[in-house]
């Protein structure tokens, strides 16, 4: 399958500040590579944006391993350990996997 180039949008930046500006059930997909900060509103923005069937990719999920050892209490581990968990506890809006491939890949659909 051939995806035309006029539909694949790269955005920088905070993913807490771009997604509250994008059109509901506008996209098919997001990547997010930092999300540090509010994952209920991560989460909540994201299912916003997201078509039915939408994906969300959440890259570096494991966070150099720190994200599955518990006593690892940085600020950015708890952030990213808490969204995986929240995501995968709301599952009458997403299905939910995590690929522990590198440095882990969790993917979320909206149902």
């Amino acid at each position: 399958m051939e995806i035309s180039a006029q539909r694949v949008r790269l955005i920088h930046g905070s993913p807490y500040d771009i997604l509250q500006k994008l059109t509901d059930a506008g996209y098919d997909m997001i990547v997010v590579r930092d999300y540090s900060g509010d994952s209920a509103d991560l989460i909540d923005q994201s299912y916003r944006v997201l078509r039915a069937g939408g994906v969300c990719v959440l890259v570096h999920a494991l966070h150099g391993g720190k994200v599955a050892d518990l006593a690892q209490r940085d600020e950015i581990t708890v952030a990213r350990r808490e969204l995986l968990r929240n995501l995968r506890a709301d599952r009458e809006r997403w299905t939910c996997s995590l690929n522990g491939l590198g440095d882990g890949v969790f993917i979320a659909v909206k149902r």
